[in-house]
Formats: C-alpha cells, structure tokens, sequence
C-alpha cells in the first residue's frame, strides 16, 4: 500500500511539473499604466483591439491573430500597432485628434494594412507581406510617410491633405499611388523596387 502511495504521488508531482511547464495556447496580455495602454498577443487570438480615448495605444502581435488587429487613440495619445506574426485579415491603426499613428508589418496579413490620423503624423512601415492594400492617410496637419520593404499584393497608398506626403518603395507592389491633394502639399515617390 506504502508503494502504491508513493507512486501515487510521484505521478501526481510529475502531472503538476508538465502542467506548469505546458505553453498556454493564447497568451493576449493588455497592461494599463497612468499614459499607456498596451497589449500584446504571443499565442492565438481570435482578434486584438487595443482602444483609449486619451492614453498613448500600443498592439503588437507576434502570435497569430485570426481575424483583426488594431490600436485606436481619441482625444489625445499615438497610437502604434506592430506586427510579426500573422494577421488574419486587416490591421489598422487610428488617431482621432492630434497623436501620430504608427504601423509597423513584419509578418503576413491576409486582408489590408491602414494607418488613418486626423492631425498628427502618419507611418506605415512593411517588411512583410500584405495581401490587401498599404494605406497610410493624414487628414490634416501632419505629414504622412508610406516605406515598403516587403510584398503588397494590392495598392500601396499614401495620402497628405493637406501637408506632404512621402512613399518609398523598396520591394514588390501591384500599383503605387500617392497624393497632396490641398495647396502647401509636396507628394514625393521613390521607386526602387518593382
């Protein structure tokens, strides 16, 4: 009986030690501090929205998230979204009011990438591949900077309101297009890719 419990025991330890051992499958962690909201997913979401209307927004994926992924600021704050693993389908980045909005794609993403800010500035890297379009819009004050370094299957956009907007192209895109569309915008485009 002194064997059976023993050895009862044993199995008991080693099932704890491979339980706590074990990777849980969704690691989707959001931290809050008095400026910043930020959340980050290394395991599987099935999507990752990251939202405060005044504190800076951070989202980063290095798991894989099935559908979306985005960060979104309102009143005040930037907002960046940062991706190296996989997105499902669209990851977008929003600022409301004047923060600057960076996206930075590292990863794959199967619908499109969009960075939308109101006054600040607007990023939008890619090193990756984007099966959807690259938009990166400013809609007032700021300027708006588009870099492809990876694949676009769709259209690389890149928009200035009313100031300057600047694309670069260093890897592979569908179609390429660029706009200052008001008076006292500068639309400037490298191509050095195809």
């Amino acid at each position: 009986m002194r064997g059976y419990r023993r050895l009862s025991a044993l199995l008991f330890i080693c099932a704890s030690a491979l339980l706590i051992s074990a990777p849980a499958s969704a690691q989707f962690v959001c931290t809050t501090t008095a400026t910043d909201v930020t959340c980050t997913n290394s395991g599987t979401a099935a999507s990752e929205a990251n939202f405060d209307l005044n504190k800076n927004v951070t989202t980063i994926n290095s798991g894989t998230v099935t559908t979306s992924m985005s960060s979104t600021t309102g009143n005040s704050g930037n907002a960046t979204t940062t991706n190296t693993g996989s997105v499902g389908t669209d990851i977008t980045t929003t600022v409301g009011t004047t923060g600057d909005g960076t996206t930075t794609n590292y990863g794959t993403v199967g619908g499109s990438v969009s960075t939308f800010v109101l006054n600040g500035n607007a990023f939008g890297i890619n090193h990756g591949t984007i099966d959807g379009d690259f938009n990166t819009l400013n809609q007032g004050g700021g300027i708006a900077n588009g870099i492809n370094y990876g694949s676009v299957g769709g259209t690389f956009s890149v928009t200035s309101v009313f100031t300057n907007a600047f694309s670069a192209n260093y890897g592979s895109v569908n179609a390429i297009s660029i706009s200052a569309p008001n008076n006292g915008g500068v639309a400037t485009i490298t191509n050095a890719g195809s």
